[in-house]
C-alpha cells in the first residue's frame, strides 16, 4: 500500500506515518515545516519513505501515481494563534484543503482521511459532544476545519472517494512537544519537572484527552474499514473516551506523577473559548470499530505511558 500524508512532520501526522512505516507502507511525507518541532527530518526511519518540502496549498499542481490513501493532518492549528493569523489559517486549511482534493481527483486517489476537530462543535452546552448535535464553531481555526469537512465531503461525493474524517479531543502523549500553541498536558509536565507554577484557567474547565497510539489505532480502522469496502463511503466520528478531565485535576495528577513542588494557580479564562467543558461521546465510534473502541485509555494510564518520554524532553 502507497499512502501520501499531509502534515507529516506534525505530531499526530508523524505517529501515524511511523505506523504505516511498521506495517510495510510506502509513505511519502508533504509537509512546510512551518511548525519549528519538525519530527520527520533524519528520523532513522525504516521502509520506503520520502519527503517533500512544500506548502499544502500548492499540492493541486503535482502528480505522483498510485496513491491508494491520502491523509491530510497538514492545518494551521490552534485557536489562538488562528486569531493571529487568520488569513495564513484560512489560506492554509481551506486553500490548502481544496488542493488536497484538486490532488486526489487528479491523481485519481480513491480514499481520503481528513483530520478534524472537537473544535466543530463550537460553544455546544450539550455534553457530551455528539455527531448528531448541532454545529457552532466561531474561532477561525474552528470555522476553517468545519469548512474543511463540508469541502472534503461535497467533493469526495462527487468525484467518488470514500471519506473518513475523525474529530479528534485533545491529543496528548510521546511526541506531543511543550509549546506556546501546544496541549496543556506536555506543557505542564515541563512546568511540574521544573517546578514552575502551574495556571489554570478556570476550576470548570475541562477537555476530553485522547492517547496517541489510540488515535493512530482510531484513524486506521476508519481508513482500513473504507479499503475493505468495494463501494464508496463516508465515515464522520469522534476519537474521544467519553471522560471528562477537569484542568485541575489534571494538574493535581501530573504535579503527582512528578514529584513536583510546583504550585497550581489559578488564571483568567481564555476570551475565545466558547466551550469551557468538552467531552465527546464515542458511542458511534464504538458502533463503528468496537475493537479500536476497547483500546482506548483512561488519562491515569495516559499519563504513566507518558511519564517517562516527558521525563527525558522537559527537563
Amino acid at each position: 500500500m502507497k499512502a501520501l500524508v499531509t502534515g507529516g512532520a506534525g505530531f499526530i501526522g508523524n505517529a501515524v506515518v511511523k505506523r504505516l512505516l511498521q506495517k510495510g507502507w510506502e509513505v511519502i511525507v508533504v509537509d512546510n515545516l512551518y511548525d519549528p518541532i519538525c519530527r520527520c527530518i533524519n528520523d532513522g526511519f525504516e521502509g520506503t519513505y520520502q519527503f517533500i518540502s512544500m506548502d499544502v496549498a500548492d499540492m493541486a499542481d503535482i502528480s505522483i501515481s498510485d496513491i491508494d490513501v491520502v491523509y491530510h493532518f497538514a492545518a494551521h492549528y490552534a485557536n489562538i494563534r488562528s486569531l493571529k493569523e487568520p488569513l495564513l489559517n484560512v489560506k492554509t486549511n481551506m486553500i490548502g484543503t481544496m488542493a488536497v482534493l484538486e490532488f486526489c481527483r487528479k491523481n485519481k486517489v480513491t480514499t481520503l482521511m481528513y483530520a478534524s476537530t472537537s473544535g466543530v462543535y463550537g460553544g455546544s452546552e450539550r455534553l457530551p459532544f455528539s455527531e448528531t448535535d448541532s454545529i457552532c464553531p466561531s474561532t477561525p481555526y474552528e470555522c476553517t476545519k468545519y469548512a474543511g469537512e463540508i469541502l472534503c465531503s461535497g467533493y469526495c461525493k462527487i468525484y467518488n472517494i470514500s471519506l473518513v474524517a475523525p474529530r479528534f479531543f485533545n491529543v496528548y502523549g510521546p511526541g506531543d512537544m511543550p509549546g506556546g500553541y501546544r496541549s496543556v498536558v506536555p506543557n505542564f509536565f515541563k512546568k511540574a519537572f521544573n517546578n514552575e507554577d502551574i495556571v489554570i484557567t478556570g476550576k470548570e474547565v475541562s477537555r476530553d484527552f485522547t492517547f496517541i497510539d489510540d488515535v493512530v489505532n482510531a484513524v486506521q480502522a476508519g481508513v482500513v474499514g473504507v479499503l475493505h469496502n468495494a463501494n464508496r463511503t463516508e465515515s464522520i466520528y469522534n476519537i474521544a473516551t467519553n471522560k471528562e478531565v477537569f484542568i485541575i485535576d489534571l494538574a493535581e495528577s501530573i504535579k503527582h506523577l512528578t514529584n513536583s513542588e510546583s504550585k497550581i494557580m489559578l488564571g483568567e479564562m481564555r476570551n475565545w473559548d466558547n466551550a469551557p467543558r468538552r467531552v465527546g461521546s464515542n458511542t458511534h465510534f464504538k458502533d463503528l470499530f468496537p475493537d479500536a473502541a476497547k483500546q482506548m485509555r483512561n488519562i491515569a494510564d495516559g499519563l504513566n505511558d507518558s511519564l517517562k518520554w516527558y521525563g527525558a524532553v522537559c527537563r
